[in-house]
This record gives structure tokens, C-alpha cells and sequence, in this order.
């Protein structure tokens, strides 16, 4: 019975596995493809920097390295657009070889809302009952607890029953037959098995130290996590809520007033250069959010996250 139940066990850890690793890809399709919206958003504004300069240049208010500067900027971001547009076909690829397809043309289309509501979504607390590794070092008991009690059984006196029959003749040929019924007891002065015994109640021993302290450190760990994935949803929250808006706004009245000739190139650089870096820390804030929240649903199920 403990037997089948270890296999049942390893059923029930492998198909767990394959659930955490297929959200994972999925999490870095959406992810990526987040990104790439948010550079192409990028690269868009950048684009705009780019014709401004060129008509300030035109106009003899810019010299033409101002114009050149710009442009290296538009060349950046095109370079990490196509980056990023490489990186999410690897990993919609990836994705589609779990199930054996062919075809890597889809699309998600989850925005930052609900890919950082599926990442904080994580079920209750889940008992030792549904932790794989706990019940792992609790088969692991039980059949140290059935090897302690086959050597046990082997150490009692095992009784020898003999059947036979007496045949004695007379001098006068007569002929006398007798029935003989022995049994034998040994008297076990040395139990052979009493080192056997000691080393199971050893193992088992082990086995349940190892499992309080796995339960103990276990919990730790998923209280860390989930404390990381509060207070990156507290960073997340600002950073979408205000200062995105914030950066979007102050970059759109910089170029404004760039066109208008009140600011200079480096003033558009920097309000841009801030747009981009507000809207990278959201994706790096959500990626981090994916990770903590597959790292805690993996220690819940007693799985390494690492693997």
C-alpha cells in the first residue's frame, strides 16, 4: 500500500509540475508582449522627437547634431523593439512545443491590470495534505513503521511441528504402529533483528525531524514571498497610477513646447528618457510580481522553485 501510494505521489507531483511550468511560459508571452507594446509606444514617441528635431533643423533653430543626437535615441529604441519582438517569438514558440503545436501566431492581449490581478491570485494557504513533499516524508515514516513491524515478525520464535509414525515388530512378528506428534519452540536468547529494528526507528525518526523542520522553514520562506509580493504591489500601484501618467504628461508638454522652441533637445531627451524608464519599471515590477508568485505557489506544493 505505501508502494502505490509513492507512485500515486509521483503521478501527482509530475502532472503539478507540468501546471507551474505551463503558467510560466504563459506568464512570459503576456509579459513580453507587454513590453513590446510598451517600447512600441516608446519607439512611436520617439519617432515624434525625431520629426520635431527635424523640422526645428530646417527651421535654423537646432544645429544638426541636435537633429543626429535624436536619432540615435529612435535607432535605440528601434533596436530594442526588434529585441524584445525576438525574445516574445522564443518564448511563444516555447510555449507551443508543451502541446506539440505548430502554429506560434497568437496573442494574449493582457493588460498590466490583469496580468498583476492572475499574478496576485494565489489560492489559500494549503494544508500539509496537498504539500507533495510533506506527504513524501510521511510515506517515508510509514514504511520505515512497516519495516519496523516485518522485523519484528521475523524476530518471534517460529514453532517446528513434526508428524511422523513409530513401526515396531515383536518377537512374535507382530507388528505395532505408532503415531508421533512433536513440536518445537526455539528460545530466542539473541535477537538478530534488534540492530535492523534500531536502524528503521532511526530512519523514521529522521524522516519526521525532517519534515517538521521542511514544514517550519517552508512556512518562512512562503511568509517572505508573499511579504516581497505585497510591497511590489504597493510599487506597482504608484507607479501606474501616478507616476506613468505623470511621465506621459510631462513628456507631451516638453515636446509641445520643444516644437514651440521654449525648450531645448536635451530637455526632450530627458522627459523622454524618464517616460521610458517609469514604464520599464512596470514591466520589471510585474515580471518580479510572476516570479514571487510562481515561487510561493511552487513551495506550497512542496516543489523545488528552482526546478
Amino acid at each position: 500500500k505505501v508502494e502505490i501510494s509513492k507512485i500515486d505521489l509521483a503521478e501527482q507531483r509530475y502532472t503539478a509540475e507540468l501546471g507551474l511550468i505551463v503558467k510560466y511560459f504563459w506568464s512570459q508571452v503576456a509579459l513580453l508582449e507587454l513590453e513590446k507594446s510598451l517600447i512600441g509606444e516608446q519607439l512611436f514617441v520617439s519617432q515624434e522627437n525625431l520629426l520635431a528635431s527635424e523640422k526645428r533643423y530646417q527651421a535654423g533653430s537646432i544645429a544638426q547634431v541636435d537633429v543626429d543626437r535624436v536619432r540615435m535615441s529612435h535607432l535605440e529604441n528601434q533596436r530594442l523593439y526588434q529585441q524584445v519582438d525576438l525574445k516574445l517569438q522564443v518564448a511563444k514558440q516555447q510555449l507551443v512545443n508543451l502541446w506539440g503545436g505548430g502554429s506560434s501566431q497568437f496573442q494574449l492581449f493582457q493588460s498590466p491590470n490583469q496580468l498583476w490581478a492572475l499574478a496576485a491570485n494565489i489560492e489559500p494557504s494549503q494544508d500539509s495534505q496537498n504539500n507533495l513533499l510533506e506527504r513524501s516524508f510521511q510515506l517515508d515514516s510509514l514504511a520505515q513503521q512497516a519495516n519496523i513491524q516485518q522485523l519484528k515478525a521475523k524476530a518471534r520464535p517460529q514453532p517446528t511441528v513434526t508428524l511422523g509414525m513409530n513401526n515396531t515388530r515383536s518377537p512374535e512378528q507382530s507388528t505395532d504402529n505408532q503415531i508421533r506428534l512433536g513440536v518445537e519452540i526455539p528460545l530466542n536468547l539473541f535477537n538478530r533483528q534488534q540492530y535492523g529494528i534500531k536502524i528503521a526507528q532511526a530512519k523514521q525518526e529522521l524522516s519526521q525531524r525532517q519534515q517538521s523542520f521542511y514544514r517550519q522553514q517552508n512556512q518562512v520562506d512562503i511568509e517572505t514571498l508573499m511579504s516581497e509580493l505585497k510591497g511590489i504591489r504597493l510599487q506597482f500601484k504608484q507607479l501606474n497610477d501616478q507616476q506613468v501618467p505623470l511621465a506621459v504628461q510631462v513628456q507631451q508638454k516638453t515636446l509641445q513646447g520643444f516644437r514651440l522652441g521654449k525648450f531645448a533637445v536635451t530637455d526632450v531627451q530627458q522627459a523622454t528618457m524618464q517616460l521610458q524608464d517609469v514604464r520599464l519599471r512596470k514591466v520589471e515590477l510585474l515580471k518580479q510580481a510572476w516570479q514571487n508568485s510562481i515561487e510561493i505557489q511552487s513551495l506550497r506544493l512542496g516543489l523545488e522553485p528552482e526546478q
